[in-house]
């Protein structure tokens, strides 16, 4: 299989840059996320944290 890849990535001169920009845009967004997780505030942690989980559609309709 690597070697059809390989083959490909040849015939193709413009994928090595898509795979770049690609790498690029990943990293800035996971940095996004982490600097958005770790700026979050306590309480609002915490409230996510505690909200109550539905184990069945029986519960979710009853308190509708």
């Amino acid at each position: 299989m690597s070697k059809i890849a390989a083959e490909f990535i040849k015939n193709v001169p413009w994928l090595v840059d898509i795979s770049t920009i690609n790498t690029v845009l990943f990293f800035i967004l996971l940095v996004i996320i982490i600097v958005g997780v770790l700026r979050m505030k306590k309480e609002d942690i915490d409230e996510y944290k505690n909200m109550p989980l539905h184990d069945s559609d029986e519960e979710i309709s009853k308190t509708n």
